[in-house]
């Protein structure tokens, strides 16, 4: 789902509701990076295949068990589909008024997205695994294409379905890779860190212009993500707060979303997502573009 916006000659697109991603020109940092100090990396034998992983305990206390951390972090979500009742806060350069939100999931086929001001749709998005379909009712634009020509719009190159999915149910929106990230423990979090000056094969070149961080509770719930491009600056950090247990799944109910740069106007962008009520019911998730609206290119 969009909304669109121009700053400083370019797109600042919050896509499906979620997310700000994009080209903002000048922000500084929101979420300045956590000081990690004195951390203990301890160095065990990594399972190359974490599928294969049979020890399914926890992760013991003073040492970082990659076997276990594995197997934890890639177990995959079985709900089939999940409706949310949300708010949506957006802090920026621009006002923009709070949003209620109806996002609904059907696991690895859709996401749908309305968004609403005072009962009024403003905004609807669909997302399946082969495009993206999302317009806006204020500006009359909308954009419809695979992901390569979202990747394009917005100038990044890692923008797929599974992300949005992965960033909805508090995954890691890109896969952690045992020999592109180094796992460490500090105190009761564990941090999954990209490796630098290492050599990237073209299938995960997106790891050799940015790094990424990921931060796990004791239990290994992902409390927060931060992509820093080494090249422009820009900063994404998504955190998670507050959490449902939805059968056997844990799906965060708070996502908070900054986007920032260290260069240029000091702009910025600020996203909160709050769950107030989730049903496992079937709905129709279906767009249609209005007519006369212009498309994003």
């Amino acid at each position: 789902m969009l909304i669109l916006f121009k700053k400083y000659n370019q797109f600042v697109i919050l896509s499906l509701g979620i997310a700000v991603l994009g080209t903002v020109s000048g922000c500084r940092s929101l979420f300045p990076s956590r000081k990690l100090k004195n951390l203990h990396e301890v160095k065990v034998k990594t399972q190359s295949n974490p599928a294969q992983v049979k020890n399914k305990g926890s992760v013991p206390q003073n040492e970082v068990d990659l076997n276990a951390f594995y197997y934890v972090i890639t177990k995959p979500i079985y709900t089939e589909k999940v409706k949310f009742n949300s708010k949506l806060e957006i802090k920026s350069d621009q006002y923009i008024p709070d949003l209620t939100s109806t996002i609904y999931i059907e696991n690895n086929k859709k996401i749908w997205l309305n968004l609403s001001a005072l009962f009024v749709t403003i905004a609807r998005g669909l997302a399946v695994p082969s495009q993206l379909t999302a317009y806006e009712t204020i500006g009359k634009n909308y954009i419809q294409g695979d992901y390569q020509y979202l990747n394009n719009l917005l100038g990044v190159n890692f923008i797929l379905y599974e992300n949005f999915q992965n960033l909805l149910f508090g995954k890691p929106i890109l896969p952690i890779i045992p020999k592109y990230f180094s796992v460490k423990k500090k105190d009761k979090t564990f941090i999954a860190e990209s490796l630098p000056d290492i050599h990237i094969d073209a299938a995960h070149s997106f790891l050799s212009k940015n790094k990424v961080t990921y931060y796990f509770s004791s239990d290994l719930k992902l409390d927060s993500t931060r992509i820093i491009n080494k090249v422009d600056g820009h900063d994404l950090t998504i955190a998670y707060h507050d959490f449902f247990t939805i059968n056997t799944d844990v799906i965060p109910k708070e996502i908070e979303i900054q986007v920032s740069s260290n260069k240029g106007n000091k702009s910025k962008a600020k996203i909160n997502i709050r769950h107030s009520l989730y049903t496992l019911e079937s709905m129709p998730a279906e767009i249609q573009i209005p007519r006369n609206y212009k498309k994003i290119r």
